[in-house]
């Protein structure tokens, strides 16, 4: 009896959980009806991933796609779907394929762009966005070309010096006219420090102008992120024609180990004279800015016969140049150099120096005076040079070990042709020594002071000797020091004849 009432009471459940799921799935049929009555919804194969590209008035959208068997076309929308483009697509035996979409005729501004591929049914595949930048006129005019630190013409060629170039510089192109009347087109690459223009004429035109690309390298993909590049705009490179005047002028004379160019400024112009020259292998440039009429520059190291550029700039690196041939004295040799110990010479043979070690070619030895106190501070020595001879320059070495601060001011070379009743006998200090040296037949040859910027220095120190009287004996004498002191010293001395 119990259990017929159990069996009762189960069916009756099992009746009910029945009931219950006839009316669930009539309503889920209804409420869906609508969908099901369309069939299946397919969808072709997505793009994996997009990579954009900038360009001029156009954007290049490159699509990765995998196992893409059913596609045949690629849309790509733009403008809130206003605009569409559709490109046929064709699959290749790649598994996964790369598709280049390049929207044109676009303004300059940013796009928003959805790209979706469709197969032959017209079944679409799930949407893919990116943004990208078409580029144009407003672009192009903001470009200036790279700049240039100068323009120099050598007598022969231009020369142009780039400054450095930035990071989206593509490169830049020059047009110029050479001698033969020919126009001449170069192209530098922004790796390129200076752009040489042979055979330039410089009074035709030149002009130069840079590409651009808008956005920057990618380094990690190894490419470009842009398929177009923007020329600036032409411009116009100009020569100061009025410091060729001022090249017209350069006349050289011989100097101690080197050759001086001297100039005439004749407007007062603010100008910058270097030369570039070679020495010991090694390309070596010496510079002087002045606006003074009458300038000169020393050009240390060049022999004679040896070709250097001279070029004469204004203050923003644009001038002109010649080259011409150094004239340098020679020197002589300090073999040929004796020294002589006339009374009242100064030994030199203190603190371990001697008047010898100044022609021994090292800057290490040194000759050294002596003396009590700075107001008798004077001194001298004699050499024999074995011959009469014209003294045409002389070169001073600072002691570099000790004392560069004693060195000497102002000196005077003496000189005689015959020792018999020329010695003197006053101290170099006296003020009658002068008068008593000309008395004994000795010649004044050369008067000079050192500059102040030889007052503690360790670099040489050397001036041309104007005299044109050969003498076999000449006398050093020191006068005064930069810092008056009691005694002086020096490591080396040479002389130069023509």
């Amino acid at each position: 009896m119990n259990r017929y009432k159990l069996n009762i009471k189960a069916l009756m459940l099992l009746a009910l959980v029945v009931l219950v799921a006839v009316v669930s799935c009539e309503d889920i049929d209804e409420n869906y009806r609508e969908y099901l009555e369309e069939g299946e919804i397919l969808y072709t194969t997505r793009i994996d991933s997009i990579y954009s590209f900038a360009g001029d008035g156009r954007i290049q959208l490159s699509a990765f796609v995998t196992n893409a068997f059913s596609v045949t076309e690629f849309v790509v929308s733009y403008n809130n779907g206003n605009d569409n483009v559709s490109f046929p697509f064709t699959k290749n035996s790649e598994t996964t394929q790369r598709v280049d979409l390049i929207v044109p005729n676009l303004e300059e501004r940013t796009y928003e762009f959805t790209i979706f591929t469709k197969d032959g049914d017209n079944n679409s595949s799930v949407t893919s966005r990116t943004f990208a930048t078409s580029y144009g006129e407003d672009y192009k005019n903001r470009l200036s070309p790279r700049t240039i630190r100068n323009l120099v013409f050598d007598g022969s060629n231009g020369i142009i010096v780039w400054n450095p170039s930035n990071s989206l510089e593509r490169g830049s192109r020059i047009r110029f006219i050479n001698t033969s009347g020919e126009e001449v087109v170069l192209d530098a690459s922004p790796e390129d420090s200076e752009t040489s223009l042979l055979n330039l004429d410089p009074n035709e035109k030149i002009e130069y102008l840079s590409a651009f690309v808008p956005t920057s390298f990618d380094e990690e993909r190894n490419t470009e992120t842009s398929i177009d590049m923007f020329e600036s705009n032409w411009v116009e490179l100009t020569l100061p024609l009025d410091l060729s005047l001022i090249l017209q002028t350069v006349t050289l004379s011989p100097g101690v180990g080197g050759t001086i160019a001297n100039w005439t400024n004749s407007d007062n112009l603010d100008i910058v004279v270097t030369a570039v020259y070679t020495s010991g292998g090694e390309e070596k440039r010496t510079s002087v800015s002045s606006s003074d009429i009458n300038g000169s520059i020393v050009i240390d190291g060049l022999e004679t016969g040896q070709d250097f550029t001279l070029l004469v700039s204004n203050t923003s690196g644009n001038g002109f140049g010649g080259v011409y041939q150094g004239q340098s004295l020679s020197k002589f040799p300090s073999s040929g150099i004796a020294r002589i110990l006339l009374p009242t010479d100064e030994s030199g043979e203190h603190f371990g120096g001697s008047v010898e070690l100044l022609f021994d070619g090292s800057t290490g030895n040194y000759y050294h005076s002596f003396g009590n106190s700075p107001a008798e501070f004077g001194h001298h020595f004699t050499l024999d040079f074995g011959i009469p001879t014209v003294l045409k320059g002389i070169k001073l070495w600072p002691r570099t070990s000790c004392c560069q601060e004693r060195n000497v001011k102002r000196y005077q070379l003496w000189g005689i042709n015959d020792l018999t009743d020329a010695e003197t006998t006053l101290v170099s200090y006296d003020s009658g020594w002068e008068t008593e040296s000309i008395d004994k037949g000795w010649v004044l040859i050369h008067d000079s002071e050192t500059p102040n910027s030889f007052n503690g220095v360790t670099a040489p120190y050397g001036e041309v000797i104007n005299s044109v009287e050969a003498y076999r004996y000449v006398r050093y004498r020191a006068i005064t020091n930069h810092i008056d002191h009691k005694r002086t010293a020096l490591a080396e001395m040479e002389f130069f004849v023509e």
